[in-house]
């Protein structure tokens, strides 16, 4: 599973973290990145760099554009990164069900409160029309992701965000869920992909939320 991660500078004090426990798991996947420099002995593989003076949505497209259409990756920020080994049987399932087109998105995490299920895989669930797609880790086509920001206002991440919930019905996107706990108020755990969302709150390790793993990985 190709990894594609959007950071910027401004949060380089994250990528010591991000890169040890993303090649910890993945050691032969490509680690794609879109960042505002480039940036070498890293531990991205191929780096996209976007103009600054750009919106966030014309940032991710900009950052799309060598890429091939067909690539399936798992798109996501530098502050969602995995604290544990995810299950790499799901994972793989997932990534055909996206390959095949049998849908055009998987959200690795659960946001939502209603469960409706998707086929018979027992841990995919149908996603509401007005929250097809998120700035959570996703399973998804690069050509559809082009799609997505190539539709989107030229704005900034939060508004793009409400954008996504009023504009992205059209997605056929569903989100995995394996029987993990609530975590705060608008998510739960997930076994198969388990990682932090998110681990920066204006600007700050999220230890309120994510204090036990926190601790363990930045000590």
């Amino acid at each position: 599973m190709n990894m594609l991660i959007y950071s910027h500078s401004d949060y380089e004090f994250v990528w010591g973290v991000c890169g040890a426990q993303m090649r910890k798991y993945f050691l032969r996947e490509k680690i794609y990145g879109i960042l505002n420099k480039n940036v070498e002995n890293s531990f991205f593989d191929v780096v996209s760099v976007y103009d600054e003076g750009l919106s966030y949505t014309e940032r991710v497209l900009m950052g799309l554009e060598g890429l091939d259409d067909d690539l399936v990756v798992v798109f996501q920020h530098e502050d969602m990164f995995l604290y544990d080994e995810p299950d790499f049987g799901v994972l793989g399932v997932i990534e055909d069900l996206v390959d095949r087109g049998v849908v055009d998105a998987v959200q690795l995490i659960r946001t939502t409160e209603g469960l409706s299920s998707f086929g018979d895989s027992g841990f995919l669930f149908e996603l509401p029309k007005n929250a097809r797609f998120s700035l959570q880790p996703t399973v998804i086509k690069v050509g559809t992701l082009k799609k997505i920001f190539g539709l989107a206002e030229k704005t900034n991440i939060w508004d793009f965000e409400r954008w996504c919930f009023r504009n992205c019905g059209w997605l056929n996107s569903v989100f995995l869920y394996d029987g993990g706990p609530k975590r705060g108020l608008a998510h739960y755990d997930s076994f198969s992909y388990p990682y932090v969302a998110t681990a920066i709150v204006k600007g700050k390790w999220n230890y309120a939320e994510y204090e036990k793993e926190l601790t363990e990985l930045l000590s």
